[in-house]
């Protein structure tokens, strides 16, 4: 199964390489949880990244707060703007952005770059997961539907094949 996955991937990237489009596009995931007391899954993440030995993969922005503490809230203007310069910088044509409900914290990364002045440096996509998906059932969908394809309107959403939206499932 693995080796048929992983052909399957390979032709994906392949189709992508044209004589004016010579490298395939590059994107990243993001789980947008930096942000702290804003929910209990910041919280989480703080103290998961808190013992001295998981020090070194606290991201830029992080700070220690002592031997076995640290912040991990990247949830401003001023840090989304530079994430933008770095992924830019980086070679990243896209993020996906795993889509929460938009009340919710997880949420914030998305809502910074798509108010970030700098947002033409890097496009985005959606990552649905099933488990946020299935919230508030059938009848939650046309709102959902609408939300998604505002957000297929963006001059910055990641198109593939012709124009076409891309987005992930998880």
């Amino acid at each position: 199964m693995m080796p048929h996955i992983m052909f399957s991937c390979l032709i994906a990237v392949l189709s992508q390489i044209t004589l004016d489009n010579p490298r395939p596009i590059v994107g990243a995931i993001r789980w947008d949880a930096w942000h702290g007391d804003a929910s209990n899954v910041g919280l989480t993440v703080e103290k998961t990244l808190a013992p001295t030995h998981w020090h070194y993969r606290l991201p830029f922005f992080g700070k220690v707060a002592g031997e076995n503490a640290v912040e991990a809230r990247g949830h401003t203007q001023e840090i989304m703007d530079q994430e933008i310069e770095y992924a830019h910088a980086g070679g990243l044509d896209y993020w996906a952005f795993v889509i929460y409900p938009e009340d919710n914290a997880l949420s914030l990364g998305l809502k910074q770059y798509l108010s970030s002045e700098k947002k033409h440096l890097i496009n985005f996509c959606l990552n649905l997961q099933g488990g946020w998906e299935s919230g508030g059932g059938p009848d939650a969908w046309p709102a959902k539907v609408e939300r998604y394809v505002n957000y297929f309107r963006e001059s910055t959403y990641q198109t593939v094949l012709d124009g076409r939206p891309l987005v992930f499932l998880y």
